[in-house]
């Protein structure tokens, strides 16, 4: 077949709704067939508590199973960008009950970041990926920590790995899961955000709970990238 016409069938909105199911679909079998370990959920608990919400937040290559055992779907909104890694967020989100928002809080996202900014005022919880959605890996950008601070809550890390996995080719080195496995979800203690050196600290709790979820399930950390 021709590539144009191999292209234009790839773009069609029901093949992409087709690609989105399958994707839904096997990512719930993953989490099914997963035996979990989780650790911290007391810190979402305490921040929830003490704040009334919470800005969680996440590396863009630990996008597959975030909703995963995730406590509160339902008061849960996810940042997706129009980017098709975004899309691809905003398909397994919407599969596992959470909400999701579309926009970035960077170049040009006002409307995105106010809408963000209400919800958490609501007592909605906001996830977002620092480094998403385009990277660079592992580099948080400052949308989560201006976040936190108008809304004056603390922003929550979380991270997870599995023992069988392979790691995609993207710029994120996507984690792929593969079923009948073994995990653990780890979150982090809420991080305050009031001082200059939050995306440092940010950066730094993030890249420590997930090379923590790497080495527990046998894996050697992923080289970080060069910090903010």
């Amino acid at each position: 077949m021709p590539r144009r016409p191999v292209r234009r069938l790839l773009r069609h909105p029901a093949t992409q709704r087709f690609a989105r199911r399958l994707l839904v679909g096997y990512v719930r079998a993953v989490a099914r067939t997963t035996r979990w370990r989780v650790e911290g959920r007391e810190h979402l608990e305490a921040a929830l508590r003490e704040d009334g919400s919470a800005v969680v937040c996440f590396w863009h290559g630990r996008l597959m199973l975030f909703p995963v055992d995730w406590p509160w779907p339902r008061r849960t909104h996810v940042l997706i960008s129009a980017h098709r890694d975004g899309q691809l967020g905003g398909a397994i989100a919407d599969g596992f009950g959470l909400h999701t928002v579309s926009g970035s809080t960077e170049r040009g996202g006002a409307l995105a970041l106010r809408r963000l900014v209400r919800l958490v005022r609501a007592g909605e919880i906001v996830a977002i990926t620092p480094d998403g959605p385009r990277g660079p890996r592992g580099v948080p950008h400052p949308g989560a920590t201006a976040l936190a601070r108008l809304t004056r809550v603390r922003i929550l890390p979380v991270s997870w790995s599995v023992r069988r996995r392979v790691l995609l080719g993207s710029w994120d080195r996507m984690l792929l899961p593969l079923p009948v496995n073994r995990g653990v979800y780890l979150f982090g203690e809420a991080l305050p955000v009031s001082d200059d050196d939050a995306l440092p600290r940010l950066k730094e709790a993030l890249d420590a709970l997930t090379d923590r979820a790497d080495r527990l399930c046998g894996h050697d950390p992923l080289p970080s990238s060069a910090g903010p």
